[in-house]
């Protein structure tokens, strides 16, 4: 179990440093910017993005409904890299991008179950921009018009907003709480305002989940 711990470590740094050299080598003046993950701004066309996203946790106590289940410990290392160019299409700014998830575990004891492996992930292609149909939705609902008058007024399909209803009859069955769902349904369907929601759900009572 060690060696395949040393061997994750070992792995693990490897792709972070490939990664960063990556972001250096990328042939274009550096910048760093403060980046609101509730907000999309365009940059300007030619700009190159290198990006890291890290998450580290060891878990000693696993529980489920509020009653510790397993004993053990869990710890796992999960990543995105991400490269992202933006450049002009049309009269529109757009961002083609890869991100390229991976991860380690390493479980002990009671929890050695869940694995004790590294891994990477599929690369996903994307792209976002100011064609977006939710996310046009969105701006709009802020604006303060009505939703039943943003669809009318557009032919394209925000597929958003019907799955959202979709959504939380299926976590009624399965009887799993989904508080940010919930609140992007009161937002679409009756009335709620984003500041309140986004309120509710920052003040939300912490537990187990």
């Amino acid at each position: 179990m060690k060696t395949n711990e040393k061997k994750g470590r070992r792995a693990q740094r490897a792709l972070t440093a490939a990664v960063l050299a990556l972001a250096a080598l990328a042939g274009k003046p550096a910048m760093a910017i403060d980046v609101d993950a509730g907000d999309y701004t365009a940059l300007p066309p030619g700009t190159n993005l290198g990006l890291l996203y890290y998450q580290h946790v060891d878990r000693d106590r696993i529980y489920a409904r509020g009653n510790q289940v397993s004993g053990g410990s869990l710890g796992s290392d999960v990543g995105i890299a991400r490269y992202v160019h933006y450049m002009k299409l049309g009269n529109f700014t757009v961002d083609p991008q890869f991100l390229l998830p991976f991860g380690t575990l390493r479980g002990t004891n009671n929890l050695k179950a869940l694995g004790n492996t590294i891994g990477v992930g599929d690369l996903i292609l994307t792209a976002t921009g100011e064609l977006s149909r939710n996310r046009s939705v969105g701006i709009e609902l802020g604006k303060g018009r009505e939703l039943s008058e943003i669809l009318g007024s557009t032919r394209r399909v925000a597929e958003g907003v019907g799955s959202t209803a979709a959504t939380l009859e299926l976590a009624r069955r399965a009887e799993v709480e989904m508080p940010i769902a919930e609140q992007v349904h009161s937002v679409l369907t009756a009335g709620r305002v984003t500041r309140d929601a986004i309120r509710d759900l920052m003040e939300r009572r912490l537990k187990q989940e």
